[in-house]
């Protein structure tokens, strides 16, 4: 029964808990992912000796140059690789620590997030606290979205990228996932809060953790400082559509380049002024209608065992939706311009390594319809692709008459997406892929073409 602290004037109040330091061995965090871990554990760290004064062991993690952390990954993630031996030997020194000190082991990873039941064995034997949060499935969408284009190289456009959600398996947006860590620990074990704005510009998300932990308002208030700043927010529009069209040309392998420019434009936008960009800006009405359609309903189903009610309007459909407006194409075009330039002037290797690789892409023809826009931010010459400019080059035609019919299919295709015909490449492409399955440019140029427009169908 959840019971409310009274003698407040706020619309919200935070519920009152039973004292985790009585009842539980272990606490853990699980995110979910973007649901404000990044500042969580920036603060927890930060926090360390408070947090062992007030009988909660953290153990130590890193932070990068922009305050951003996986937390204690080390440890979830050989769960992730199902290294559970190793990960059973560190948790037994962890939680050994703990209860020497006599303290609750606090651990904090959005990669403990999909794997409950190993979580479950890992923790056998001790009394473990789960504490997640979840973010409306709209809101989520386009965080992830935003996500996949920071971290995983993705080039889909917004509309791409809901569209495949569509067709796909698409439980991460609906919390199913709670129902298996409710099987593998208890309803009354697994505390989900809403990430909910309307709560959260009242109670900052580090104080509505804090309650949860159990900690009194005077436990709260007496020791933490608490400054309510952005960590690891999602990239701002301008950095957002400069790294989708960086991702065409980047390699993947250059981890030390692919992090600075990272670190670079998390910089920018932690500090940009622009306001964020809705969903409903980003693709067509009847994409979006669908996507309400889809996840809503599904999700209000799943959290209704374990979500910790707070805003009792949190998870339903707005009642109207809030317009914003997407910068105009040139200004957007300036404005990532001017990174660029910023770049140059401050990071002068990347800037190089950038250059290059646009360079490199640009001469192979592997980018696409973006070609233009990527030449035209590092002033590179190139010939753009148009209506009347010839389909193929003279070395291509000097070699057709030895083609065989899926050489045919993979050079058409590969013009046509450069056109930015992507529907028909993908119909070309495809084909070839079926009478040459092992072809390289040819299943790149497939994996590509399905990671921004998903499986292809037929319409034969």
């Amino acid at each position: 029964m959840i019971k409310f602290f009274k003698g407040s004037d706020d619309k919200f109040k935070l519920p009152k808990v039973k004292n985790t330091r009585k009842h539980y061995d272990v606490v853990i965090h699980i995110g979910a992912p973007k649901t404000g871990s990044s500042a969580l554990q920036k603060f927890f760290i930060e926090n360390q000796s408070i947090l062992n004064k007030l009988g909660f062991l953290y153990p130590e993690h890193s932070l990068d140059e922009n305050g951003i952390s996986g937390g204690h990954s080390n440890l979830a993630l050989k769960l992730i690789d199902k290294r559970d031996a190793e990960a059973k030997k560190q948790f037994d020194i962890l939680i050994s620590k703990a209860k020497k000190a006599n303290k609750v082991l606090f651990l904090s990873s959005e990669a403990f997030y999909i794997r409950p039941q190993a979580v479950a064995d890992l923790v056998d034997g001790h009394r473990c606290k789960i504490i997640a949060f979840f973010r409306d499935p709209i809101e989520a969408i386009n965080s992830n979205y935003n996500q996949g284009i920071k971290r995983n190289f993705s080039t889909a456009s917004p509309e791409q990228f809901c569209s495949r959600l569509l067709r796909e398996h698409t439980s991460f947006y609906t919390g199913q996932i709670f129902n298996q860590w409710v099987k593998s620990f208890s309803k009354e074990d697994v505390d989900v809060y809403g990430y909910d704005s309307a709560v959260l510009k009242q109670f900052p998300i580090q104080e509505v953790f804090l309650n949860g932990l159990g900690l009194t308002n005077k436990e709260i208030t007496t020791n933490f400082t608490i400054e309510n700043k952005t960590v690891n927010r999602s990239y701002s529009y301008t950095s957002l559509e400069l790294k989708r069209l960086l991702n065409h040309a980047l390699d993947q392998k250059a981890h030390h380049f692919n992090h600075q420019l990272d670190w670079f434009l998390q910089g920018i936008s932690d500090k940009s002024s622009d306001p964020s960009i809705n969903l409903s800006a980003l693709i067509s009405e009847a994409t979006y209608n669908k996507l309400e359609q889809h996840f809503r309903e599904k999700t209000q189903q799943f959290l209704d065992k374990v979500l910790v009610k707070i805003n009792p309007e949190f998870l339903q459909s707005p009642q109207e939706i809030v317009g914003t407006k997407l910068p105009h194409k040139a200004v957007t075009f300036c404005r990532m311009f001017e990174v660029i330039e910023q770049i140059k002037l401050e990071k002068a290797q990347l800037y190089s390594y950038l250059e290059k690789q646009v360079h490199v892409q640009l001469k192979n023809n592997t980018i696409g319809s973006d070609a233009g826009k990527l030449a035209d931010l590092f002033d590179i010459d190139h010939k753009k692709g148009s209506e009347t400019s010839p389909w193929f080059s003279s070395a291509i035609l000097t070699k057709m008459p030895n083609f065989k019919l899926e050489d045919f299919l993979r050079e058409t295709a590969y013009v046509a997406y450069e056109r930015g015909d992507s529907k028909h490449a993908q119909a070309l492409i495809e084909k070839a892929r079926e009478l040459r399955p092992k072809g390289p440019f040819i299943v790149k140029l497939s994996d590509k073409l399905r990671a921004e427009l998903g499986a292809f169908k037929s319409t034969k």
